[in-house]
């Protein structure tokens, strides 16, 4: 199976653009090729990429079948730092920013997030590997940073900047200005 998306990805690359090519070797799968599972596990992931789900993501990557998980290791990183950008911007309780009239603006109130929460979601190994990965980031700010590392809260409203700029930085792509 992967020496036939080899061949035909090689066949095409001169022609097209990587994401035309992805589109158009999935719509030349055949319903065999399609159910076989590392198949519909790619393809899964790729919907889960494309749709921005990181919660069905990191439950794919907790599952990948075979050796897949070496190929996901290269992108993980990227995604858990989106998906905090996501936790940082979403996690605000609706009663704190909405009121039942609508001429008063409540301002925004960021809340915090529980650290066991996110090694949870972002398929960290344990909180260490967890506060290791923020740490690297700059990004480990928490609202009760002398707690135990089991008890820690991330702060979204002020991780938000950082994790915006190392976004940018870091995983930026290249607009090439005046192209046709």
């Amino acid at each position: 199976m992967v020496g036939f998306l080899s061949i035909e990805a090689s066949r095409w690359t001169d022609h097209l653009s990587f994401p035309l090519d992805l589109n158009l070797l999935v719509g030349q799968l055949t319903s065999q090729q399609k159910s076989n599972p590392c198949v519909l596990h790619a393809l899964n992931v790729q919907r889960a990429l494309s749709m921005g789900n990181y919660h069905l993501f990191f439950s794919l990557y907790n599952t990948v079948p075979n050796m897949g998980g070496y190929i996901m290791d290269h992108f993980v990183e990227r995604e858990r730092i989106r998906a905090l950008l996501v936790m940082t911007k979403s996690y605000v309780p609706s009663n704190m920013v909405f009121s039942a009239e609508p001429q008063l603006f409540r301002p925004r109130r960021y809340i915090s997030v529980p650290l066991v929460f996110i090694v949870k979601e972002l398929a960290f190994e344990n909180v260490s590997e967890a506060l290791d990965f923020l740490s690297s980031h700059d990004c480990a700010i928490f609202t009760n940073p002398n707690h135990s590392d089991a008890e820690k809260a991330f702060d979204s409203k002020s991780a938000s900047a950082p994790l915006a700029k190392l976004m940018e930085e870091k995983f930026r792509k290249v607009q090439i200005k005046g192209a046709i």
